[in-house]
């Protein structure tokens, strides 16, 4: 799996004093002497990959439609010519005068980040693969569900947090919990269940992940995606494990996660419960995809609030990314590059967070599990065309 280039960023430009505003919005739109120097990271061909793959998606829409872009909004169609603007500035120029053209043709948005100063907390995410079974025995008996049909999601005020309820006799109740879920198996016999795990710390992994692919015991692969959460609030399985001393802050990882249940199984179900926050999947037999059905690309695609920043948008970001394996002692590794918005997660809500995807695999996982860096994201929106 080629990620990155990392040879061409040693240093990255010094950022620029945050800015305290306030009340801030989750997007501002910044002035072309405020825009960073655009330094590309990644690989380029990856890059034109998944701008390719965001097209087709956008290709394939056949209504009109609309995108939270902070307090605002922005059409599908503005997002699509933003992107084949982009591409086609790719081809034509490369890394040629960058900074100078996206000045001239985009305008430049910014997170607001964490209390309005531009600071955003970058983690990463990958695709575990777990077994499972389509049918429940003595094996595989622990389930993944689809959202249940009383699942109803209050839509929010804008940049407000999602809400899930139920009703029962004539009143709005809070969706289940993950304990009523787990243990008191409120949806047991309902229908909902789409799979059958062996692990149920696997199950964790899906959850924390928000997708995953499943070997069934013939061998065979089946995807699952986020389609949804009971959307209570989210606790950190490691953090409450450092809380209570059973893993120390600096060597915390899924490894030591896993090894300490493995050894102390029945403590596991206790600690998950402390997370009330409980992820519904959709399954397929498709390519890896997002929450869009778009195929995800390792270091090219993000996940963010949907609520704030618009399915599918070109974004750049700036952020460090862990040492490899291979040089785990090293510092982290400056890396800036463009994203595009074609995932979500039940973790992932603010104007503060973004969740890289990293891929499959062992190497993915490793960096998955470390990545936690400050950095900025930005937003690039074509600029209209002057009035004649």
């Amino acid at each position: 799996m080629v990620l990155l280039n990392c040879h061409r960023v040693t240093t990255l430009p010094p950022a620029p004093a945050p800015v305290p505003w306030r009340p801030y919005p989750p997007l501002v739109r910044l002035d072309p002497s405020e825009y960073p120097q655009f330094i590309d990271s990644g690989n380029r061909d990856e890059l034109c990959h998944a701008l390719g793959h965001q097209l087709d998606y956008f290709a394939r829409l056949n209504r009109p439609a609309e995108y939270p872009f902070g307090a605002a909004s922005i059409s599908a169609q503005k997002i699509r010519a933003t992107l084949e603007a982009f591409l086609s500035m790719l081809a034509e120029e490369g890394d040629n005068n960058l900074t100078q053209l996206i000045k001239e043709k985009f305008d430049l948005y910014q997170s607001t980040g964490e209390s309005g100063t531009g600071t955003v907390i970058f983690t990463g995410y990958y695709l575990p693969e777990v077994k499972g079974s389509l049918v429940a025995d003595r094996t595989y008996r622990h389930p993944l569900y689809r959202p249940p049909p009383d699942l109803l999601v209050l839509q929010p005020q804008p940049g407000g947090p999602k809400k899930a309820v139920r009703m029962e006799n004539g009143r709005q109740l809070p969706y289940y919990t993950r304990e009523q879920i787990d243990q008191e198996e409120r949806l047991r016999g309902k229908g909902c269940e789409i799979a059958f795990l062996k692990d149920p710390f696997d199950c964790y992994l899906l959850h924390l992940q928000g997708s995953g692919t499943i070997r069934l015991p013939d061998g065979r692969l089946i995807a699952v995606h986020f389609a949804g959460s009971n959307y209570h609030p989210y606790r950190s399985l490691g953090e409450e494990m450092i809380r209570d001393g059973l893993i120390d802050r600096h060597q915390a990882s899924m490894d030591s996660i896993r090894a300490y249940f493995a050894r102390h199984p029945d403590k596991l179900q206790s600690y998950l419960n402390r997370n009330q926050r409980y992820t519904f999947f959709t399954i397929d037999t498709g390519v890896v995809s997002g929450s869009l059905g778009v195929p995800l690309t390792p270091m090219r695609s993000i996940a963010t609030d949907r609520q704030i920043f618009p399915a599918g948008a070109l974004s750049y970001i700036v952020t460090a990314l862990p040492s490899p394996a291979a040089s785990a002692s090293a510092a982290a590794t400056p890396w800036s590059g463009f994203v595009l918005n074609q995932d979500e997660g039940g973790a992932i809500t603010g104007a503060n967070r973004v969740d890289i995807f990293w891929g499959t695999g062992t190497e993915a996982e490793y960096m998955a599990s470390r990545m936690k860096h400050p950095g900025r994201l930005y937003y690039l929106v074509l600029k209209d065309e002057p009035e004649k």
